[in-house]
């Protein structure tokens, strides 16, 4: 119930603020410090790795939304839950990646267009295959697993309600 309601707030603030932010995604972060594995291992203080991994992952569910979204749509997630690629090791840099460590991400979410709440969904996505794709972290981005499991979500599973949204209108 608790869910429904800070959901309910969201999309709320985001139908208040439409007319200022067309294309845009409103993220909230539920919780972070109990999430499953966002957990530092370069011996950054918790709450500073915490803030820091949020404010980046905003701002790829920002870029998605602003590239793929509709001027007149707004996304709104609530993340309740986080498990990074790959397992913490304390005291060295990096994550060991291995198939069982794979990333996943646990959310509510809306899409808001024109002001009304056009779909409504709660999701776990993850992305079991992760080091099967044929992509390797070749940069010092620690969260382009992450990044990836958030396009991917988007591709499948916001264009999917896009197209069965539009299926819906053109009958």
């Amino acid at each position: 119930m608790k869910a429904k309601t800070s959901l309910s707030f969201l999309v709320t603030a985001a139908l208040m603020s439409f007319n200022t932010f067309a294309g845009n995604a409103v993220v909230e972060w539920y919780q972070p410090e109990k999430f499953a594995d966002i957990k530092s291992n370069s011996g950054k203080q918790q709450e500073k790795y915490i803030q820091e991994t949020t404010q980046e992952l905003e701002e790829h569910f920002q870029k998605i939304a602003e590239k793929r979204l509709p001027e007149n749509m707004t996304l709104v997630v609530r993340v309740t839950d986080l498990d990074m690629a790959g397992r913490v090791n304390q005291g060295r840099s990096g994550r060991p990646m291995d198939k069982t460590t794979y990333p996943s991400i646990r959310m509510d979410y809306a899409l808001i267009e024109n002001g009304e709440r056009i779909h409504v969904s709660r999701t776990t996505f993850a992305d079991q295959r992760y080091l099967e794709r044929g992509f390797f972290m070749k940069t010092k981005n620690n969260y382009f697993y992450e990044k990836e499991l958030i396009t991917r979500w988007f591709n499948n599973e916001v264009k999917s309600a896009l197209r069965d949204r539009n299926k819906i209108a053109a009958n």
